[in-house]
């Protein structure tokens, strides 16, 4: 069973050597004299991202400078982000906002500081599920509202459509202009978790639950695939994992199954990491620290890895670790795979190329007892 980990670690590792990829910029000293901390690990899912920015701190606030080591953003705020695309959240007090890649404000700072989720979109415009005064809504980074402010949940936003949740209903709002669709499914919750999960159109398909049942709806809210099934995921290149008496298989967009109902991963349970939690894969989403401790660890267990309790490294931004990436990530910093940076893990930025090539070194290293360890 070991095989599977180790043809999966051996697969990162050569696709990571073989793709080239942009250097972290050298500081000049006059830069890294005027902070206290540059992160030089902000990360963007392009190869090459020219419009990168780096967080910074100076005396307990935060700002960004380029690649350069240009300032673009002042050191005054309480909290930033870089997100990727050239796009870097803000926050000051309770409010949050969004900056471009040359300090400006292209999102106000005017929304909740609290939870909020980033979907892209066409022509390279980002779209946010966030709140404003409590409820939610979404704004894409040319500043447009897309709904209003009123709803008591949102999800992903795709294919120009938003999950939006009301009165214990999930429907959608149109951001393209056309009708919304009234909620009407089920809310779909994530059983392991208990967490809100979202459903999500691609290819003008969305996958909604409708007392129990799973099927297929198109943008105008007409049924496209009738309600048959136990789950149902997104389609990706024109395939649908969906699940029948506990097994997959694989159907097109007409309905028709492809693959048969043979494959016995279970879904929503310890094992699972074959998606997101809304049951999709998302492929063109970026990566999380720990998330991708979550995938390493998952295949370390199911391929009969073990790993005995005891002390693991505690991280001074452990708080900020999502309760379902916990345990795989004092698993793996317990035994030296995760280190983290500066005595902190920063679990919810991406993890870059360079990052992702030790952490599969190190599993792959401990999986087949090799002692020739990184040391990151």
């Amino acid at each position: 069973m070991k095989g599977i980990v180790i043809a999966f670690l051996i697969a990162i590792l050569t696709a990571i050597s073989i793709t080239a990829y942009a250097a972290q910029p050298e500081w000049t000293d006059e830069v890294l004299s005027r902070y206290d901390y540059i992160d030089d690990f902000a990360w963007s899912h392009e190869s090459y991202d020219p419009d990168k920015l780096f967080p910074v701190s100076k005396d307990g606030t935060y700002g960004f400078i380029n690649a350069s080591g240009v300032e673009v953003v002042e050191p005054i705020y309480h909290w930033v982000n870089y997100i990727g695309s050239g796009v870097g959240q803000i926050a000051l007090d309770d409010k949050t906002g969004f900056v471009d890649s040359t300090g400006v404000q292209i999102v106000p700072l005017i929304y909740d500081n609290d939870e909020w989720q980033a979907s892209h979109h066409e022509g390279g415009i980002i779209v946010f599920s966030i709140k404003k005064d409590g409820l939610w809504g979404f704004v894409d980074t040319t500043g447009t509202e897309l709904s209003g402010f009123v709803y008591d949940g949102a999800g992903y936003y795709n294919d120009g459509m938003g999950m939006v949740v009301l009165n214990g209903k999930a429907g959608f709002i149109n951001g393209e202009g056309g009708a919304d669709i009234p909620p009407q499914y089920d809310v779909p919750i994530c059983k392991s978790c208990g967490s809100l999960k979202s459903y999500d159109f691609s290819s003008g398909l969305a996958a909604v639950m409708l007392d129990g049942v799973w099927g297929y709806i198109r943008k105008d809210g007409s049924v496209a695939i009738e309600f048959q099934y136990e789950w149902a995921s997104r389609f990706s290149e024109g395939l649908a994992s969906v699940a029948k008496n506990g097994k997959w298989g694989f159907i097109d967009a007409l309905g028709d199954l492809i693959l048969p109902y043979e494959y016995g991963l279970q879904f929503d349970d310890h094992y699972d990491f074959g998606g997101v939690g809304d049951g999709s894969f998302a492929p063109d989403s970026v990566i999380s620290r720990q998330d991708f401790a979550v995938i390493l660890y998952r295949l370390m267990l199911v391929s009969g890895v073990e790993f005995e309790s005891g002390s693991h490294v505690e991280f001074t931004d452990e708080a900020d670790i999502a309760e379902y990436a916990a345990e795989a990530v004092r698993a793996l910093s317990s035994v030296g795979i995760i280190v983290g940076i500066d005595g902190a893990i920063n679990p919810r930025a991406g993890v870059t190329r360079e990052q992702a090539f030790l952490l599969a070194v190190r599993a792959k290293n401990f999986t087949t007892g090799n002692t020739g360890w990184f040391v990151y």
